[in-house]
């Protein structure tokens, strides 16, 4: 449910957005403290093996990949010109 209910609303069209490392990491605690709160736990690297099995990666890695995909796709458009004019007048 997590991977295909939760994370695509809480990532939802952020890949073409300018996130500051502060609104990522707090993405990736939201996902870490509901791990901690699932299976109460307060130890990070348990979290973080948990995560690991369960093959949850981090909104961090997950907006990455898909950034990289979206300049693979847009790099050359007009869409992807005016999403970095936009940033950069933001």
């Amino acid at each position: 449910m997590l991977l295909h209910k939760c994370m695509p609303i809480l990532l939802y069209a952020l890949e073409v957005c300018a996130l500051d490392k502060r609104s990522v990491q707090s993405l990736d605690f939201t996902i870490n403290r509901f791990f901690m709160e699932l299976f109460k736990m307060s130890s990070i690297v348990t979290v973080r093996e948990c995560q690991s099995f369960f093959g949850v990666d981090l909104p961090s890695i997950v907006l990455a990949k898909r950034f990289d995909k979206f300049v693979d796709r847009y790099g050359n458009t007009s869409i992807y010109a005016n999403c970095v004019l936009y940033h950069r007048h933001v």
